[in-house]
């Protein structure tokens, strides 16, 4: 069985640019944002069903749920996985729980309006006609189940929960790219190098299509370490959004 580690980033923090490095090397691979936290999901959701509530065989049932994550993964030419994905929430972490003996998260963090802001600064030229428009799309990202609530959530859980996990935050890494590279090497136990020219986030000569989600340019990458501008979230949100976000805005410590 191949080792896992589970990454669960917010948004906006580093993920594909990081997921690039890490698939540049041959033994470790990281995943886009997964699909197995949702077929996880779903699957126990079925035993609600009237099927299974009238012949409620579990072991059967949990033979496809412990062989998920091999099944999946079983083309994957590498011995090492990062799967990203929401894994700390109640339910993601019994499974998990049920399927592996030991679990290691990463957290990789940016604070919220960061987040917020970096979402905007994209999509405003994909879909976000006007300032009403951008307070919709902001707030809905913040519930329970949006792009930067659930996350976050899951984020939160794992630290109330005491799970193994380790704090990256994502200024670190664009400060001193190297020393963040060494540093989450040693917490996952694998040697990762840091390439000399970056390429696009792929995994087995795939690559994100991010004209399918309406959202041109979210996962493209500069291929090169000075990509990022130091970017300020107060030039894309509107006041009234900092202030109702601002109370739950912190930064985490490793």
């Amino acid at each position: 069985m191949k080792k896992f580690t589970f990454l669960c980033g917010m948004p906006r923090a580093g993920n594909t640019i990081i997921g690039s490095i890490i698939n540049s090397n041959k033994n470790i691979k990281m995943t886009s944002y997964s699909v197995l936290p949702y077929m996880i999901n779903d699957l126990i959701l079925l035993k609600n069903c009237n099927s299974f509530r009238s012949f409620p065989d579990h072991k059967s049932f949990d033979n496809v749920l412990k062989n998920l994550f091999n099944n999946y993964y079983s083309d994957w030419d590498c011995e090492h996985i990062v799967e990203r994905g929401w894994w700390g929430t109640d339910l993601n972490l019994r499974a998990l729980d049920e399927i592996f003996k030991d679990t290691k998260f990463v957290i990789l963090w940016r604070p919220v309006l960061e987040v917020l802001g970096s979402f905007v600064k994209v999509n405003k030229k994909n879909f976000i006609r006007d300032e009403d428009h951008l307070r919709y799309y902001v707030n809905h990202m913040m519930g329970d189940h949006g792009a930067v609530g659930l996350p976050l959530r899951s984020i939160k859980n794992l630290i109330e929960k005491k799970r193994n996990y380790k704090i990256f935050n994502y200024s670190d890494f664009l400060n001193d790219p190297k020393t963040f590279i060494i540093n989450l090497s040693n917490f996952i136990g694998v040697d990762i190098q840091l390439p000399k020219k970056i390429n696009q986030f792929n995994v087995n000569g795939m690559y994100y299509n991010d004209s399918a989600i309406g959202q041109e340019g979210l996962h493209t990458i500069s291929e090169n370490l000075k990509y990022v501008n130091k970017e300020n979230y107060k030039d894309y949100l509107p006041k009234d959004i900092i202030n109702k976000y601002k109370g739950i805005e912190y930064e985490l410590k490793s």
